[in-house]
């Protein structure tokens, strides 16, 4: 009878964890435009960590164009950019950072996350403009860095077809965003830097930038 009893307990808290984790899952739809999308996996694994958000609960636009605004909430989310170790005097406010961001919207707390994180943005920019792959590339490798406090390594550059194009501002960056696995390159080794980044792009590589993160981190626990 004792015995009895426990399967049935047993049965019972395994039946309760299956309605939670059933729960868990529920609460957290999935887009219903991403099905066809390449980047499917890595968006849905994003969104589960509270990482992207959509335009709505039903659509992600995996092709649409990224903007600034929308880049840079991705790369502070994603790489937990805070300001939880810096000290001020008084709370900084966006606006006395970028003279085209507002306070109190939706990414405003990403662009002054990501400004004391390390993250190169222009003081003019536009949050509406769309980003380029060399432009988010630099702007992800330069939060991942500072996240990770990645040393300083000695690069043997990788070849890139179209390499004359890409800004020699952001060279570094692209070289290293191949370095971590963040990016690679196709059969014809092009990257392609001026052409404006799509959000299943962007999906891709801030996934790949966080996996990059945690290894480092992973690195730097203290040995048990």
């Amino acid at each position: 009878m004792k015995n009895t009893r426990k399967v049935v307990l047993a049965s019972a808290a395994a039946m309760l964890a299956m309605s939670i984790a059933g729960q868990a899952l529920a609460a957290t739809p999935t887009f219903s435009d991403i099905s066809n999308s390449t980047a499917k996996e890595k968006i849905q694994s994003l969104q589960e960590r509270g990482f992207v958000a959509g335009y709505n609960t039903n659509e992600f636009r995996p092709e649409g164009i990224l903007t600034i605004a929308e880049g840079t909430s991705i790369i502070a989310h994603t790489l937990e950019l805070s300001l939880a170790a810096i000290d001020f005097s008084s709370a900084p406010v966006a606006s006395a950072i970028f003279k085209n961001v507002k306070d109190g919207v939706w990414y405003s707390d990403a662009f002054i996350n990501a400004h004391y994180n390390g993250v190169e943005l222009p003081a003019d920019l536009n949050p509406a403009a769309p980003l380029t792959r060399e432009q988010f590339t630099a702007y992800l490798i330069q939060g991942l860095e500072k996240a990770g406090n990645f040393p300083m390594v000695k690069l043997i550059p990788q070849a890139i077809a179209d390499e004359a194009d890409i800004d020699p501002l952001f060279q570094g960056s692209i070289q290293r965003s191949l370095l971590y696995k963040v990016n690679s390159l196709g059969s014809d080794t092009k990257f392609e830097p001026k052409q404006a980044i799509t959000r299943a792009e962007a999906a891709i590589m801030a996934f790949n930038a966080r996996e990059a993160l945690d290894a480092r981190l992973k690195m730097e626990l203290p040995a048990e």
